[in-house]
This record gives structure tokens, C-alpha cells and sequence, in this order.
């Protein structure tokens, strides 16, 4: 297994370096990170400080996101204490960050080009669908994860008529 993740690492690395250069390398000098965690599959974790102006600017809300084989997260397991809800909620979270991972082992950097080419599909053409609730990457990280799949209009985040969540 060690080999398929060092393959989707090569060719996940031009969206990783610049992820790196861009994100990472400037948030680390200015202090954002609390710890960075190298994991089996290749994946970096890097854990954002609750005290951080980004975490207070970007990620008060919200868990973290992906860039290549990193997963920027706040209060990454074993890093702070948590109830037992909590912490099984946040290592699915994490299991879905990480199926994201995977996505950018498979497609590299296409990864991003065909995620937004999705988005634009379903918001201009199928009309009763949500852009991230029903893209087909993040259906499937939910289903890997073990996350509720299929999320009715009625339960969508920012509203039955918000089709698009990063207003």
C-alpha cells in the first residue's frame, strides 16, 4: 500500500507544492500552526492554532480543508482533549479530509480544475441540486467517511434556496 500512496503523492505533488509555498509556508512563519503530523499514507496534517489571526479570520467555523495531500484541520485528534461525541465526529472529519486526499492521489492537479468544473455544472444546470451537498467528490468523501450521503433540500446548511456555501 505504501507504493500506490508514494505514486498518488507524485502525482498529487504540483498541487502539494503549491500549497506548500503559498499556504503553508507563509501561515508557518507567521506562527498559524501548532503542530504538523506526517501520516502513512503520505498525508500532512497540519493542526491550526485557536489563537492564530487565521484561525480567527477563516476557521472559527469551519474544520479545515485540503491542498494536495495536506489537510489543514483546527484541533487535530490527540492535540486537545474532547468529549467521546466529539472526538468520533472529528476522526470522521477527518476521514472525509483524508478520501480528499485520495481524490488529489488519482486525479493530481486536475483535482481542482475538475472540482470547480462540477460546481459550475450543477449550478447552471441542475437547478434543484447544491453545489457541495450533491458534488459527486464530496458525496464521496462523505460515504467513505461514514457521513450522511444524501443531505434533502430541507437540510441544507445555508438554506433550502442557498445552492452555493462559500458566499
Amino acid at each position: 500500500m505504501v507504493v500506490v500512496y508514494a505514486l498518488g503523492f507524485i502525482w498529487a505533488l504540483p498541487a502539494t507544492l503549491l500549497f506548500w509555498i503559498f499556504f503553508c509556508v507563509p501561515q508557518w512563519i507567521k506562527g498559524t500552526f501548532e503542530s504538523v503530523e506526517w501520516r502513512k499514507d503520505l498525508s500532512i496534517v497540519w493542526d491550526v492554532a485557536n489563537g492564530s489571526d487565521f484561525f480567527k479570520k477563516a476557521m472559527a467555523d469551519w474544520y479545515g480543508f485540503v491542498g494536495g495531500a495536506n489537510i489543514v484541520v483546527v484541533d487535530a485528534p490527540g492535540k486537545v482533549e474532547k468529549s467521546p461525541e466529539t472526538f468520533a465526529a472529528y476522526i470522521k472529519y477527518l476521514k472525509h479530509e483524508t478520501r480528499h486526499v485520495y481524490q488529489n492521489y488519482v486525479l493530481g492537479i486536475l483535482f481542482y480544475p475538475v472540482y470547480l468544473l462540477i460546481v459550475a455544472f450543477i449550478y447552471l444546470f441542475l437547478k434543484d441540486k447544491h453545489t457541495h451537498h450533491d458534488h459527486p467528490l464530496e458525496r464521496d468523501a462523505r460515504k467513505y467517511a461514514g457521513e450522511r450521503v444524501d443531505i434533502p433540500r430541507d437540510d441544507w446548511v445555508d438554506g433550502p434556496n442557498d445552492r452555493f456555501p462559500w458566499n
